[in-house]
């Protein structure tokens, strides 16, 4: 299942989304053409290996987001984490490093991944039940359940906040490509 995306500005986006999303549409599309998730995860010889490389997306990306996010008001950074949602075995390997953000606008293009793959990750959840599929150990594609889109909403507050200039808004777009780069190396690539 393909979720539409558009290298065209919404008229009720933010100018930071409306760029996010421009410099990063190609290589969402191309992930999730690479990435089965629906067929992975209903296919009980390949979910495992599915959780454990979201988990190796997921988890160094919230290490090394926390110093910068922390403390940004109105973000609520600790309701974010996913760290709790995943199954304890997706945890016993060797977890990849996640490349750092450089500062705050950074940290927030990649949580821009992060949080987007929430909104897809209720699509999956949606018709992985519809086709009789237990979802009990996929509860980090849906973490906040019927407050997704207030919690979408917030961060996209929050993100415009803190992207109030060209240059921060660069920042933002460099580290949502490079989270959306080490999504592809994780999620499709070999992992140890």
């Amino acid at each position: 299942m393909e979720i539409p995306h558009t290298d065209m500005p919404r008229p009720h986006e933010t100018s930071t989304l409306a760029q996010l999303r421009a410099v990063t549409s190609a290589a969402h599309r191309d992930l999730e053409q690479q990435v089965d998730a629906i067929g992975g995860f209903a296919d009980p010889r390949r979910r495992q290996d599915l959780i454990r490389r979201f988990a190796a997306f997921q988890l160094p990306a919230e290490a090394v987001l926390k110093p910068h996010l922390l403390a940004i008001p109105d973000l609520d950074w600790e309701r974010r984490n996913r760290a709790d949602l995943f199954p304890p075995s997706s945890r016993s390997y060797r977890l990849p490093s996640f490349p750092a953000p450089a500062n705050v606008a950074e940290a927030l293009g990649v949580l821009y991944v992060l949080e987007g793959s929430t909104l897809g990750g209720r699509i999956i959840i949606r018709t992985l039940r519809k086709a009789g599929v237990d979802c009990a150990a996929l509860a980090f594609l849906d973490p906040y359940g019927s407050d997704a889109g207030n919690r979408w909403r917030d961060f996209l507050m929050v993100l415009e906040r803190e992207t109030h200039s060209e240059a921060l808004r660069a920042d933002a777009c460099k580290g949502a490509v490079s989270a959306f780069a080490q999504a592809t190396r994780v999620l499709c690539g070999a992992l140890a």
